[in-house]
């Protein structure tokens, strides 16, 4: 038996053949290429298995790792015995009420650091079944992005980026309403506002100037987002010479009146003269 570590750096595995570990040959095989070891499987942390009696931590499907093995083996449903369904190991019926109990978690503990965050802070991810909330938090998702992108040559790096910035365009031209998402959620992070609270108010409003009520025509500037400069707060949104003028006037409420009496004081004038 061969004995040893991995001589991939960073590895710490035993070594299987040619002076690698199980996962860094068999990528070896696959790439011809090493790099930084990927990620050991970790059973999630805080979580046990969903099966009565079973504390084991979660390993998939809302299992541990030895009610998983059984149930990829059998036909039937491990909770129930009913006939299961193959994308996900439960029968239907099972399946959807440990849907809903996940749905009504309030917060989730980090597969990656541990922590336990509020739900809102592990994304929604795409599933055969539908849609599911990531195991590990926005933070850890992004440091790992990050880290097997600086992994990669700077060549192909650089070629992903281009191809980002072609489908970017691309979709731009081709999809106006995304791109108007687009460009509505990056004002938000700017400006520190609920883009969920913004998209329903632009719904609601008709997409309309909230001053002059008017619709900005095709090829015009968007409405802008306006806000409260002192608090913050999200006030409506206002096409570009309405969100200039208030801006010009310094949203003065007393200056504003004192526009008006002059515009109306002026205008009575021009029809006595």
């Amino acid at each position: 038996m061969v004995k040893g570590v991995c001589k991939n750096e960073g590895c710490d595995q035993p070594v299987r053949c040619s002076g690698l570990c199980s996962r860094c040959y068999a990528r070896w095989l696959r790439t011809g290429e090493m790099g930084p070891p990927r990620r050991i499987y970790q059973p999630a942390k805080g979580r046990t298995c969903i099966i009565e009696g079973c504390d084991g931590p979660v390993r998939s499907k809302g299992m541990c790792s030895r009610h998983y093995d059984q149930s990829i083996r059998t036909a039937t449903c491990p909770s129930c015995g009913e006939r299961k369904d193959r994308r996900h190991q439960f029968c239907e019926a099972c399946y959807r009420r440990n849907q809903a109990a996940r749905h009504e978690e309030s917060e989730r503990t980090c597969t990656g650091c541990n922590e336990t965050l509020p739900i809102e802070q592990f994304p929604w991810r795409p599933h055969e079944t539908g849609w599911k909330r990531n195991s590990r938090c926005r933070a850890c998702r992004n440091r790992e992005a990050r880290e097997r992108t600086a992994a990669l040559p700077k060549e192909e790096r650089q070629r992903r980026r281009a191809a980002e910035r072609a489908r970017q365009k691309e979709r731009l031209a081709n999809d106006p309403e995304w791109a108007l998402r687009r460009k509505i959620r990056q004002s938000c992070n700017v400006l520190g506002l609920s883009f969920a609270e913004v998209m329903a108010a632009w719904e609601e409003r008709g997409h309309q100037c909230e001053i002059c009520h008017r619709t900005p025509a095709p090829g015009e500037i968007r409405l802008h987002i306006d806000h409260d400069h002192q608090s913050g707060a999200f006030r409506g949104f206002l096409c570009s010479g309405c969100n200039t003028g208030l801006g010009q006037l310094r949203e003065d409420v007393a200056v504003l009146r004192s526009a008006i009496e002059y515009l109306t004081r002026s205008s009575r004038q021009e029809e006595s003269g």
